[in-house]
């Protein structure tokens, strides 16, 4: 039963569970089964690819999306279908959207002073790093939701 009296801070959660996933290898998998060959493989690549894992897992967390997902695109459309949208000023707990040459793009956290965390394609944990990526590439976008948007204030659902 909810408690009315209780209001949960989305904001002050998120930030506290992406600065808690720096260096963490618990985003690092996810096993899947290819059903035309049969095999059994790790579609994130021992970490390598785990951005979008990372970020949807800490949005579903707060309940800000309805369920992780394992790539960038999907993670971005779920986004928009939960509410997010593009905002020229970005706040602590934005979701940023790096272009990338490769076929897919790059996303994390914006912390705010030009601080991002985001999952290191090189180290394969989430590390916290500026907003220019060690390739070079700049934020394309950054995806705000309405209660992240006042951080000054609860979101009114009351704690479950």
């Amino acid at each position: 039963m909810p408690d009315k009296n209780l209001l949960r801070h989305t904001q002050q959660n998120l930030l506290h569970i992406v600065r808690a996933a720096v260096d963490s290898t618990m985003f690092q998998h996810i096993f899947v089964t290819d059903v035309r060959s049969g095999k059994t493989f790790d579609a994130l690549k021992n970490g390598e690819l785990s951005c979008a894992y990372f970020v949807s897992t800490a949005l579903t967390m707060c309940g800000l999306i309805n369920s992780p997902h394992a790539t960038v695109a999907t993670t971005l459309q779920k986004m928009q279908e939960a509410g997010w949208r593009k905002v020229d000023q970005p706040t602590p707990g934005a979701v940023i959207y790096w272009p990338s040459v490769e076929e897919h793009g790059h996303v994390g956290f914006y912390l705010g002073d030009g601080q991002c965390i985001s999952n290191s394609t090189d180290r394969h944990v989430p590390v916290e790093h500026g907003l220019t990526l060690t390739n070079g590439s700049e934020p394309e976008a950054f995806y705000m939701h309405d209660l992240l948007a006042n951080p000054s204030q609860t979101d009114q659902h009351m704690v479950q």
